[in-house]
């Protein structure tokens, strides 16, 4: 801890009998109490379920990006700014621009066999500089976590798919320097 200087001071005095002399004066403000909401990993029933009932509302319009938040960590918001010719299937990446991504920081995402069978299925339609979200997105991607059920006690939270990825990411490959990367973190969480 840092102390001030007395003799800077010209009201030593007060200062000193208030105690502010002693010790940094900011020791002296109580912290806030931070209450983090922990952010559950969704079980691999309820992301089957939120896969199916993406594929089965709207023509199944919703499934890509659903699948791209949940088996590549890419954020809600992220995934409205995607089109289709971020996506590159032959080299198996997705690539998030600078104006994507919420750190603005580019990232490169790898596309796992299981996103790749879903986005090689629902590519092939329409031209490159389509959006991966259809039209009427938040509408339809809230009528798919309701339909869904999941979550319906504590209720839908915002990160869920991305927590959800991070989570069974690091068991499966057990590698924090890979899981960080893939989700565009620049600090250790170590």
């Amino acid at each position: 801890r840092s102390t001030l200087s007395v003799t800077l001071c010209p009201y030593t005095t007060l200062f000193r009998s208030r105690g502010w002399c002693r010790r940094n004066a900011a020791f002296l403000v109580p912290p806030p109490i931070l209450r983090e909401k922990r952010i559950r990993a969704l079980s691999l029933y309820e992301a089957k379920r939120l896969l199916h009932t993406a594929e089965q509302l709207f023509r199944g319009e919703c499934l890509p990006a659903c699948a791209l938040m949940l088996y590549a960590g890419i954020r809600p918001n992220e995934v409205k700014r995607l089109t289709w010719k971020h996506i590159n299937l032959k080299s198996g990446l997705v690539s998030l621009a600078p104006t994507h991504t919420k750190t603005g920081g580019s990232r490169h995402v790898s596309i796992l066999p299981v996103l790749g069978s879903i986005l090689s299925r629902m590519s092939s339609a329409g031209s490159p500089a389509r959006s991966v979200c259809p039209p009427n997105w938040e509408k339809k991607w809230k009528e798919v976590r309701r339909r869904s059920g999941i979550l319906k006690k504590s209720g839908w939270v915002q990160d869920v798919l991305r927590h959800t990825y991070a989570s069974y990411h690091l068991a499966h490959f057990c590698n924090q320097n890979l899981l960080q990367k893939e989700m565009g973190d620049r600090k250790s969480t170590r």
